[in-house]
């Protein structure tokens, strides 16, 4: 008798065959058959794990391989999961700091050197100070930094680009959904 037995509930991980997968997990969701839905989850775990430590076999471990392994693990089922989670999470973030832009932007410019009490010393603000001078760009920083009339730009462009990221994420989940890809 082999020492590895096979679940009689779901098929092993099949990127060419994600819909099947996703029909007897769902089953087991509806039938309430909790362990053998976990029990399932976990094979198609390995399943995925196995087939991407099977693509890394013999090969060097350099930036090709890791892009390599990356699109792969994106054809995998439970590759899929994490990336349409990564995808609902980064929209919701998006929407969060369209909503309240100085949740990012406060930590933003104190973190470029941009304070209330002025340019950090030894801050990339100080450096682009020497360097480049006081230009537009640095008074509104320094400005919205220091609660004046630089924090409306700072925070409608902060609110604008987290917006056209949740959209453009958004259609990407809706277009990916739509054509079953994921």
């Amino acid at each position: 008798m082999s020492s590895t037995t096979a679940m009689p509930t779901t098929a092993p991980a099949n990127p060419s065959k994600p819909h099947d997968v996703r029909k007897k997990l769902w089953t087991l969701v509806k039938q309430r058959r909790i362990g053998e839905l976990v029990t399932a989850i976990k094979q198609i775990v390995r399943s995925d794990i196995q087939h991407l430590a099977d693509i890394t076999a013999g090969r060097k471990l350099n930036f090709k391989t890791f892009v390599l392994v990356c699109n792969e693990a994106g054809k995998t089922h439970t590759g899929c999961i994490a990336v349409i989670t990564l995808a609902v999470v980064a929209v919701v973030a998006c929407i969060v700091v369209t909503v309240y832009p100085w949740a990012v932007a406060t930590p933003l410019l104190n973190a470029l050197g941009f304070t209330g009490a002025g340019p950090a010393a030894g801050s990339v603000a100080t450096a682009a100070q020497s360097t480049f001078g006081v230009g537009p760009i640095f008074g509104i920083m320094q400005s919205a930094a220091m609660s004046g009339y630089g924090g409306p730009v700072v925070a409608a462009i902060v609110s604008g680009v987290a917006a056209a990221i949740a959209v453009f994420l958004g259609v990407k989940l809706w277009s990916a959904r739509k054509n079953k890809t994921v």
